[in-house]
């Protein structure tokens, strides 16, 4: 399942025409701008991306021999919780591209990060995980268009038609994929239209395992898939 949410009702003054992002289900091309507001992208300051992994709250407990050296009040929840606000918001970013998120967290930081302009979308991982990835943007700056959102273990059963040549289901690389693929973990895709200068940006964020020692051909075939 790829599922869609259309963002930013069509609003007056002219639309532009965008190529290269078909991919987008449902999305017609069309970004409303206003045309006396446009800048040269010479002219705009240039976007500050931000990308971070907030380590959720359960994994923390879930693994925590592995913080054992750390100091009691780094790994308590609401403690991590109000340092993370605090270190988002001073990084100034137009765009936060966040790992490691559970549904309480984005919650907060949605409330937490509106006060400093930003506005965000979220997908949890799919099965019985708690975390899951968000992608905040400054309203002021970025208008988003079109959010889609990824479920990778889809990617076991999905034709296999990006990697070519393409390989025959029944392959190695075809049975590799149908056993190692089926995982829990997910993408977020936004499109949005920089206010500034007019011009489209794709944003994405996933987290996904590596380990060179195994599965690299798959993971590199999921981020194929992706983006």
């Amino acid at each position: 399942m790829v599922s869609l949410k259309r963002g930013g009702a069509p609003g007056a003054g002219s639309s532009q025409r965008v190529r290269g992002f078909g991919a987008l289900s449902g999305y017609d091309g069309s970004v409303p701008l206003d045309a006396g507001k446009v800048l040269p992208a010479s002219a705009a300051p240039m976007l500050r991306v931000c990308s971070y992994n907030l380590l959720a709250q359960s994994l923390l407990e879930a693994n925590s021999a592995l913080y054992s050296q750390s100091p009691a009040d780094a790994l308590h929840g609401p403690s991590r919780l109000a340092r993370l606000g605090g270190v988002l918001s001073c990084m100034n970013a137009d765009v936060l591209a966040l790992q490691e998120v559970e549904r309480p967290t984005f919650e907060w930081l949605s409330a937490h990060l509106e006060t400093h302009g930003m506005t965000g979308v979220y997908k949890k991982r799919t099965g019985d995980q708690q975390d899951g990835v968000a992608i905040f943007v400054r309203s002021t700056r970025l208008q988003v268009v079109t959010v889609e959102e990824v479920e990778y273990r889809d990617l076991a059963d999905a034709p296999i038609d990006c990697v070519h040549p393409p390989p025959a289901e029944d392959t190695v690389f075809g049975l590799r994929l149908q056993e190692h693929a089926r995982k829990d973990n997910v993408a977020l895709l936004v499109l949005a239209s920089d206010r500034m200068t007019g011009a489209n940006v794709l944003l994405g964020c996933t987290h996904i395992l590596w380990n060179p020692k195994r599965y690299t051909d798959i993971d590199l075939y999921i981020y194929t898939y992706t983006y």
